[in-house]
């Protein structure tokens, strides 16, 4: 095996790594729907997001630091700063939309599967911005996973809701924040990166819920559970995967589009812990982006070429 052969196999390895980390970021990211949705009964949403990411910070920091992890510099600081302020945007748009939910709508499929419209939106700024050319694997998994949000998202109106439209904006966040992640995640420590970002999101939640809102003591003693859940699993543990899994992923689109399966795990929580319901244009709606997805992780020109020559 030459060193040509050699590169093309640690590329892969390191893909197939990436995409069982993002796989696993995504499954966390689904269920913590459910608990964003119980948070939001007690608490105000600059108050869920800015504890969760100071727990999510708290969890990560001694962790960064017994591994030898924590490698303050430029780089790590800038790229942290910056990923920290997109996602403190992000995250409470998300939560506000995710909080004008009503009673009768599916709160957790419905959110988590506009949310993963990132997929749409990193893609097309990849290309814009850096001029990173897609495959069309990609594009097609793009157009497959759109319509399949559009099932489970637009009514009889073809209208979105004002909720619908508050966690679409924190959708084009997150697309950004995928986006400066890739930039940074190269040259960056991860576990550093993660560390920043989280406690920059989370000082500026912290900050805002004092001027915006009234948390109380005992509200949060009532969210305590979930705050734990999306603090800890959510937030700290989750991100650092995302991070750590685009550092292997080579195309940022293809690892949006294996984050978007929080989508799918956030109607399965919706099902399980919430007692949702989906319909089943929503469910063919979940089949779909299920399967680009899968089709995303796929080089179609490779298997054409074996095909014919297995003809041959």
């Amino acid at each position: 095996m030459n060193s040509t052969d050699n590169a093309k196999t640690n590329i892969r390895k390191n893909n197939l790594t990436g995409s069982f980390m993002l796989l696993l970021t995504s499954l966390i990211w689904g269920f913590a729907f459910s608990f964003q949705v119980e948070a939001a009964k007690y608490l105000q949403p600059i108050t869920i997001n800015g504890i969760r990411m100071m727990l999510g910070f708290l969890t990560l920091l001694p962790i960064a630091v017994a591994t030898k992890n924590l490698v303050i510099n430029k780089k790590s600081a800038v790229g942290g700063i910056l990923c920290g302020i997109c996602l403190f945007v992000a995250s409470i748009l998300q939560q506000l939309g995710v909080g004008m939910y009503s009673k009768t709508e599916a709160a957790a499929g419905k959110s988590g599967f506009i949310s993963a419209l990132y997929i749409v939106f990193v893609p097309f700024l990849s290309f814009a911005l850096f001029k990173i050319k897609l495959k069309k694997s990609i594009l097609i998994s793009v157009v497959l996973a759109l319509i399949g949000m559009y099932l489970l998202c637009v009514k009889k109106d073809v209208m979105l809701s004002s909720a619908d439209i508050f966690v679409l904006i924190s959708a084009m966040c997150y697309a950004a924040h995928i986006l400066i992640v890739d930039r940074f995640v190269k040259v960056a420590n991860p576990l550093t990166l993660s560390c920043f970002q989280l406690f920059v999101c989370g000082l500026l939640g912290i900050t805002a819920m004092f001027i915006f809102e009234t948390p109380t003591i005992a509200n949060i003693k009532s969210a305590l559970f979930p705050l734990v859940f999306v603090g800890v699993f959510s937030s700290g543990i989750a991100y650092t995967l995302q991070l750590t899994g685009q550092k292997r992923i080579t195309e940022p689109a293809a690892a949006s589009l294996l984050m978007s399966l929080e989508s799918v795990f956030a109607a399965i929580s919706g099902f399980l812990l919430l007692g949702e319901r989906l319909t089943l244009k929503e469910f063919i709606g979940c089949i779909l982006v299920f399967v680009a997805v899968i089709l995303a992780q796929m080089d179609i020109k490779s298997l054409f070429r074996k095909k014919s020559q297995l003809i041959k």
